[in-house]
């Protein structure tokens, strides 16, 4: 691969996992190779937060910590077409401070050197392509316990109010039927 031999390239690979259920929070994984070698290995606590929003924040640090090393070329890989889309969506949605923060980061970026290169690749974790298959397995084997104070994201409350409001319906209804002699059976 062309950017293992250019000195001015730095690629990434990240992933996340959205295990924020009982007692675990999301966990993130963005390593940063440079020439071939690893050069930054960095596993995240994501907090309550849905699969796109967590996986978001994994792409938006590999590329935070590509800019601390620095380089003119940059190459992403990631198993999340959403976070891509994501990734430089300033407008309003879930996981938009992830976005926000990585599109100053480019700007910055892009403003001081004309002729900087950035390249996003959807690589599926079923491939289990080196580099991004570190990222996944890294994120898979946190088991980062929920703290109070943990970072929610909006998907995930509305998801869990939704989840909430179905299982009282479906009580509520079983408890008609019993109620009127109908078997829910």
């Amino acid at each position: 691969m062309m950017a293992r031999q250019d000195a001015d390239c730095i690629h990434t690979a990240s992933d996340a996992s959205a295990l924020s259920k009982g007692s675990l929070q999301g966990s993130l994984a963005a390593l940063v190779f440079w020439g071939g070698a690893k050069v930054a290995h960095i596993v995240a606590a994501g907090g309550q937060v849905m699969a796109p929003n967590v996986e978001l924040m994994a792409l938006e640090m590999s590329i935070a910590t590509a800019m601390v090393v620095g380089c003119s070329s940059l190459v992403c890989f990631t198993d999340s077409m959403v976070a891509m889309a994501d990734l430089v969506d300033p407008t309003p949605h879930s996981g938009q401070g992830s976005s926000l923060a990585a599109c100053m980061t480019l700007w910055r970026w892009f403003l001081g050197d004309q002729h900087c290169i950035l390249h996003l690749w959807h690589v599926p974790s079923k491939e289990e392509w080196k580099i991004h298959h570190e990222a996944h397995k890294t994120a898979k084997a946190a088991q980062i316990p929920l703290r109070p104070g943990c970072r929610v994201s909006s998907d995930f409350v509305w998801a869990t109010k939704e989840s909430a409001y179905w299982r009282e319906c479906t009580r509520n209804s079983l408890t008609l039927l019993s109620g009127a002699g109908i078997s829910s059976n």
